[in-house]
């Protein structure tokens, strides 16, 4: 009877360690973007955030690389994945659909797709021109880039030390003869190793 009863607190402790495992929760570092709401049963894999960076779009028309488009400024790029225990994953064509839909709703318009089969959206949000990248794949992963346009704007000048100027030419630092260098004593080759 002992033996039968540890069996079964064995498979209850295995069933509930199991359920807890199945539902992944997000990335700690990572906070929903405001601009989309992620698809039903996923959850957040990865994200990252840069204040200014650059992106390249490679678009393709039939096959061939048609434009490429850069964009600099503000960047996040997300990654979803599904649940493991979701029963039905999203295909890449309603992921694709989803987010048609609702950059469409906010004004924007499909640019083209990439060689990868992403694809790239353009819109206009609050005076900001702003490009999205959506990607999907059949195991229901699926992620995004966002790039918001803007100029280069310096944020920190490099601590230069400049010499001072002397008749519109630049002195020269000390020269090195006037720095001194100590000696080393001289390599004993007598020593006793130790």
């Amino acid at each position: 009877m002992k033996k039968i009863s540890t069996i079964a607190v064995m498979m209850l402790i295995l069933m509930l360690s199991t359920s807890l495992y199945a539902a992944q929760t997000d990335n700690a570092k990572c906070k929903e973007h405001p601009m989309f709401t992620r698809m039903p049963g996923s959850y957040i894999y990865n994200c990252d955030q840069k204040q200014f960076d650059g992106r390249d779009f490679k678009i393709v028309e039939k096959g061939k690389p048609d434009q490429l488009i850069h964009v600099e400024g503000q960047l996040w790029w997300y990654t979803y994945y599904p649940q493991s225990d979701l029963k039905s994953k999203p295909s890449e064509l309603q992921i694709h659909r989803n987010f048609e839909n609702a950059i469409q709703n906010l004004g924007g318009a499909l640019i083209g797709t990439t060689n990868t089969k992403r694809q790239v959206y353009k819109l206009n949000k609050d005076g900001k021109e702003i490009w999205v990248e959506v990607w999907a794949e059949f195991t229901g992963k699926y992620g995004f880039t966002i790039s918001r346009k803007k100029p280069w704007r310096r944020t920190w000048l490099p601590m230069l030390k400049f010499f001072p100027m002397t008749s519109g030419k630049r002195a020269t630092p000390r020269s090195m003869e006037s720095i001194s260098i100590p000696e080393s004593p001289p390599l004993n080759q007598n020593r006793p190793r130790p």
